[in-house]
């Protein structure tokens, strides 16, 4: 689509920037919602993931000190326990007390205590009163007649007695802790503990639990146990409740034991008593790690969970027990997501709002470069028209000033050939006229050379009048001869005077004093012959001179006027002489002249070649100023020979 108006132009062109000004402010904007919106995100996915590991390890911490609490109750009691026994056998103290009161005291605790399981005491061999071989398989004995009773709860909550079993046990559960740990360990170490998760039959059924023991000590000596049993019901139950209120239970929590045997977990109650790697299938062993540290530990596992590791210290047991707490980064930065979703959703409102705005104000400053396009177009477009009109102007001036300068070359080519030719011509009269005057100062020379011959004849006839009788006749054929020489002389006279008018009329001079030349050539011939011929008759006439005198003084008279003729000649000879130099310094100075106006003439042809040039160069510039034009019309869409008005 071509558009041929030049506001058209200006709006389109203008449009176009105001658009792309308008398009990346807009963008602009995007952009910097964008970066605000990933920066308020970001801010706020850490601070609330700050948060959220604050709150998970404070939950962590606060179900470890109520979950040792529950413990330290028990073993509390243990301990009580423990140290009433012992009195039996410190002998400072001297306590008196058989197996049925002791007994008794076991029921007591555990009747007072509702959560406890069981209540037991397991001494060692003929520790308490030296009479396990009386109460050999007797009620509440084994066959070992060991003090070993043990008080429990069953299901329906009735109390009941029974030996303890597997006290001295190294077998092992599934779960790798062995049978007698209850016993076992307080023995080895002496000190208190508290067993990882086993099963314990009771009344022929498993039921998961854990035992809480004191060692029965006075000074270094071991003397027995006194232990509480807790199910891990309550656990699972405090953990499930727990989980249940942190994040609407979309996470998980467990408590693991010293060897990493599960003691409770929300998700998988079927777990309790098995490995961590049956409920951390992927980074157990890093989680074991960090268990047996007894550390604090906040970080994102690989499966994007936020997992919060926190120590669960019982008692003065060595028991290395921890609280674990996994929930899914997702649901921890839910708010952040969601706050995230309303970010978006208020930005893409507000860009809708910011790209109406943007098309509205668009629309108006398109509106206003349409009217002040319209104003900018008319003169520019008259411009142009002016610029065209300039073009065709200056086309036709250069066009003239070549045909002009055509004709002044060929003009003075000519002219110049002319004056060549007419150089030339000049050159050759000079060269005839400087002939002919140096013929005309040779038979001036001659002339004068004759006439002193005449005086020196003149003066030996006066002195020999007597003898020139005799050569009369001759002096007559002398004096013929000497007209003949006269009517040379009057024609060479003629000649002289038919070549001055010849040199004085200049056009055709050439030609004629050619013929002037030639003639002035016969004539001294003819002279020569006639002064050969004048030699021979006056040779003859001195040996005639004896024959008579009137005939030499005939001769005299004929010599006399001979000399007063060659006067004359000799006058207008010198005459001729002085006018061929006249003539050979106009023709010089002619010459000169000539020279002047070829080199006029070839100056002329210099500038005519300029001229011409300066012609050819002020065409290419209009022909350049017209593409100029051209260009501008073909851009703003005006004609050169019309403006535009729309």
């Amino acid at each position: 689509m071509k558009f041929k108006s030049l506001h058209i132009r200006l709006v389109i062109v203008f449009g176009i920037c105001l658009s792309a000004v308008t398009g990346a402010l807009i963008g602009y904007s995007v952009f910097s919602a964008i970066q605000l919106e990933h920066f308020i995100v970001n801010s706020a996915k850490s601070s609330i993931s700050n948060v959220a590991k604050d709150q998970l390890l404070e939950k962590a911490r606060n179900m470890g000190l109520h979950t040792d609490r529950q413990l330290e109750e028990a073993l509390d009691s243990a301990r009580t326990l423990a140290n009433v026994l012992s009195g039996i056998k410190d002998d400072a103290i001297g306590l008196k007390a058989d197996r049925s009161r002791i007994n008794s005291i076991l029921q007591s605790v555990l009747i007072k205590n509702k959560s406890f399981a069981g209540v037991y005491t397991c001494w060692e061999p003929n520790a308490l009163d030296g009479l396990d071989d009386i109460y050999v398989n007797t009620e509440g004995h084994d066959a070992s007649g060991r003090f070993i009773p043990y008080w429990y709860r069953d299901d329906a909550g009735k109390i009941i007695s029974e030996p303890l079993k597997n006290y001295e046990s190294q077998d092992k559960y599934d779960n790798g802790v062995r049978k007698g740990d209850y016993y076992l360990l307080p023995r080895e170490h002496k000190q208190e503990c508290a067993t990882d998760p086993y099963p314990y039959p009771i009344h022929g059924k498993d039921v998961w639990m854990i035992s809480l023991v004191v060692p029965i000590m006075t000074g270094n000596t071991f003397h027995g146990i006194t232990g509480i049993d807790l199910r891990l019901d309550f656990v699972q139950e405090m953990v499930k409740r727990s989980n249940a209120q942190l994040f609407s239970g979309k996470g998980r929590i467990g408590i693991i034991g010293t060897n990493g045997i599960v003691v409770a977990a929300s998700d998988k109650p079927d777990i309790i008593g098995k490995h961590l790697k049956a409920w951390m299938k992927e980074d157990w062993q890093e989680d074991m790690k960090k268990i047996a540290s007894g550390k604090e530990s906040i970080e994102l596992t690989s499966q994007k969970h936020l997992q919060v590791i926190a120590p669960l210290v019982i008692g003065k047991t060595r028991a290395s027990w921890a609280v674990i707490i996994e929930i899914p980064q997702q649901v921890v930065l839910a708010r952040a997501y969601h706050l995230e979703a309303e970010l978006e959703q208020r930005m893409t409102k507000k860009l809708a709002q910011q790209i109406g705005v943007g098309l509205g104000i668009a629309i108006i400053a398109l509106c206003a470069i349409w009217i002040v396009s319209k104003r900018i177009s008319i003169p520019i477009t008259r411009v142009i028209t002016g610029l065209g009109e300039t073009y065709e102007q200056l086309l036709a001036a250069a066009v003239q000033l070549s045909s002009a300068s055509q004709c002044l070359s060929d003009g003075t080519n000519t002219h110049a050939a002319s004056l060549e030719q007419t150089t030339s011509s000049l050159e050759e009269i000079s060269a005839m006229i400087r002939q002919n005057a140096d013929h005309a100062e040779e038979a001036r020379t001659m002339v004068s050379q004759t006439l002193e011959i005449v005086h020196k004849v003149n003066t030996y006839m006066n002195d020999s009048v007597a003898s020139i009788d005799d050569i009369r006749r001759s002096g007559e054929e002398s004096g013929k001869i000497v007209k003949t020489i006269d009517e040379v002389a009057f024609q060479t006279n003629l000649l002289a005077l038919n070549a001055a008018i010849e040199a004085a009329r200049a056009g055709e001079a050439g030609a004629g004093f050619g013929v002037v030349a030639n003639e002035v050539k016969s004539l001294a011939m003819r002279v020569s012959q006639a002064a050969k011929t004048t030699s021979g008759l006056i040779e003859d006439t001195i040996n005639a001179v004896k024959k008579g005198y009137e005939t030499t003084r005939l001769t005299q008279q004929a010599f006399a006027e001979n000399m007063n003729l060659s006067a004359k000649v000799n006058g207008l000879v010198a005459e001729i002489a002085s006018a061929s130099a006249e003539q050979s310094r106009g023709v010089e100075a002619l010459n000169r002249s000539v020279q002047e106006l070829e080199r006029v003439n070839r100056e002329n042809a210099a500038n005519a070649e300029q001229s011409a040039s300066t012609s050819e160069e002020m065409t290419a510039q209009a022909e350049q100023m017209r593409l100029f034009v051209d260009d501008l019309r073909v851009l703003i869409g005006a004609h050169l020979n019309e403006g535009e008005d729309n």
